[in-house]
């Protein structure tokens, strides 16, 4: 499982550099005006209590792209994750919808992630999301309920280059 993670992984980085390459920065689009690629750290969300995110925005539209992210974070383990993100609107301030896979090290905690949140890219760097979010431990179905999932949130802050 830990391979095919790593492989979904690179094969979304690998992909989101060379669509990445054809893009007209020029473009009169929101999603022209606005940097690509994003560091940050998020408090809760996705992977736990605290986590370091990498994220490639390839637009779509004028308004629509998708973001793909990957990064590391804490729980009771080190967690490492995938997410896939479609975001929506224009200037600075975008909806963010989302579906992500977490993998705990030395747990057997797989779960999913489900989000919906906002999104404030200003065009100079600055990044600020918040997203509530449901999550499907996959532990739990299988009737361990010691595990934790269900209605979680979380909140970033980080740059855009």
């Amino acid at each position: 499982m830990k391979k095919c993670f790593i492989l979904i992984t690179i094969y979304f980085l690998i992909f989101s550099f060379a669509y990445g390459q054809n893009q007209n920065k020029n473009s009169a689009s929101a999603f022209g005006n606005i940097q690509r690629n994003s560091v940050y750290v998020e408090l809760l969300g996705i992977a736990g209590m605290i986590s370091i995110n990498y994220e490639r925005l390839v637009p779509l539209s004028n308004k629509n792209g998708l973001g793909f992210r990957a990064g590391i974070g804490s729980a009771e383990a080190l967690t490492s994750f995938i997410e896939v993100n479609l975001i929506h609107g224009k200037s600075k301030h975008f909806l963010e919808t989302g579906i992500g896979y977490v993998d705990a090290f030395d747990y057997p905690d797989q779960w999913v992630s489900f989000k919906l949140g906002y999104r404030y890219q200003a065009k100079k760097g600055f990044l600020f999301k918040v997203a509530p979010m449901y999550i499907i431990n996959f532990e739990k179905a299988k009737g361990n309920h010691d595990v934790f999932g269900g209605i979680w949130a979380g909140a970033s802050l980080g740059y855009s280059f």
